[in-house]
């Protein structure tokens, strides 16, 4: 549903919106900094420390992905048209709930996974044996698509692509500490 921020009308990202960026941008893993600032830093707490609580959120940043489309097209805002999708002030963009762990629900973390991927049959090995580990979010899409249900964004392999499964499984949510499979993913507005 269509909203008006700042007298723009926005609405929440769909797979449609992801495949036409994907065709005619490109994209980059880094730091977003604040606007007061005038350096970057080579502290770990403030590359990573900015925080809307901060007294100071000068020469703080965050991590995440920026997605950019250098030529401009009348479907991506023009030359230098951009947005950027953070993954968090922890890196772990995700409230992964499915089970519990340690007695908790809702575990903050990029993987749906919480050990080593050692089993013989995973693809694309030795990539996913420490996925557990890995820094990234998810976006959840506005409603599921081809299978698709959030864009994930894996900022320790610096890939940016749709996410396939149990993100988005209304049917699935209990209130409270129910045990379901979805998560608590970002959600981004988008012109």
């Amino acid at each position: 549903m269509p909203q008006t921020i700042g007298g723009r009308q926005c609405h929440v990202a769909e797979l449609a919106d992801f495949e036409v960026l994907q065709k005619n941008c490109q994209f980059a893993f880094g730091v977003l900094y604040d606007d007061a600032s005038t350096e970057t830093s080579l502290n770990l707490s403030d590359v990573n420390g900015y925080a809307y609580y901060n007294a100071s959120n000068t020469n703080k940043g965050m991590r995440g992905c920026f997605v950019f489309n250098p030529a401009g097209s009348l479907n991506s805002g023009g030359a230098g048209a951009n947005i950027f999708f953070p993954v968090g002030v922890s890196g772990y963009g995700r409230r992964k709930h499915c089970a519990q762990e340690n007695g908790k629900y809702g575990v903050l973390r990029y993987a749906a996974r919480s050990a080593l991927y050692t089993s013989s049959d995973v693809r694309y090995r030795p990539l996913f044996h420490t996925i557990y580990t890995n820094f990234g979010g998810l976006y959840w899409c506005n409603r599921q698509s081809n299978g698709t249900s959030s864009w994930d964004i894996n900022v320790s392999t610096y890939d940016f692509n749709h996410f396939g499964s149990n993100a988005f499984l209304i049917s699935d949510w209990t209130a409270g500490d129910g045990p379901n499979v979805s998560d608590a993913c970002f959600v981004r507005l988008v012109e």
